[in-house]
């Protein structure tokens, strides 16, 4: 019986680290946000969806992967570029300017350099304090999980209500809001839009890309 009882009890605490050890690596490299209270939303909110059918079936350069499902990075900055008065591109045209310009790897990865030259931005890596450049009229883009557990997802900081931000997630409907809680107000990267480029680089982007993305349809 003693033997018994030990075996249950054993399984059991292993299991409990087992569990312990899922959550570490779920959650490593992560943290938890909260606003200190409420942050209006933009006038006007441009909330685009990698669903949408006009470009949700396009690849992202020349891998694999589409619009539909590994288009969210993509979309968000596209979301931040318009409602930050950087650009006004949508989706399709972005990602054809990156897919023509090399702006993705061969697995549909991000080139941030390349987005940079074309977009005449600065793309900031930290962890500013997000609030705070609510308030400057930034919009950061996290990396989050699905589900708060499942894989990675990028979503878009707008604002807060009470003390929980509001994203942008473009695997909704286009201008649906969503709550981080949805995703346990967890964030394992920021990224952010500083219209900065000469600053970075010292001169204007290209004359032929900068035609190129007058003629998509600003």
């Amino acid at each position: 019986m003693a033997s018994r009882k030990f075996k249950i009890i054993s399984s059991i605490l292993i299991g409990l680290v087992l569990l312990l050890g899922v959550c570490w690596y779920l959650f490593r490299n992560s943290e938890k946000i909260y606003s200190a209270g409420e942050i209006p939303l933009p006038q006007q909110i441009i909330a685009y969806s990698q669903k949408n059918p006009d470009w949700a079936e396009d690849n992202l350069g020349e891998s694999g992967y589409t619009m539909a499902d590994s288009g969210c990075l993509v979309t968000c900055l596209c979301c931040a570029m318009s409602m930050q008065n950087i650009m006004q591109i949508t989706p399709k045209e972005l990602n054809r300017l990156l897919s023509e310009q090399h702006g993705y790897d061969t697995e549909g990865n991000l080139q941030w350099e390349i987005l940079e030259k074309l977009t005449e931005t600065e793309v900031i890596f930290d962890n500013a304090d997000i609030s705070a450049l609510l308030y400057d009229g930034i919009y950061p883009v996290v990396r989050v999980r699905m589900y708060g557990i499942g894989s990675f997802h990028y979503v878009l900081i707008v604002g807060s209500q009470d003390d929980t931000y509001v994203c942008i997630d473009p695997l909704q409907e286009e201008n649906v809001l969503v709550s981080l809680g949805n995703y346990g107000n967890r964030i394992y990267a920021v990224r952010w839009l500083n219209h900065s480029y000469e600053v970075k680089y010292g001169g204007i982007m290209d004359e032929s890309v900068l035609r190129n993305i007058t003629q998509s349809g600003q």
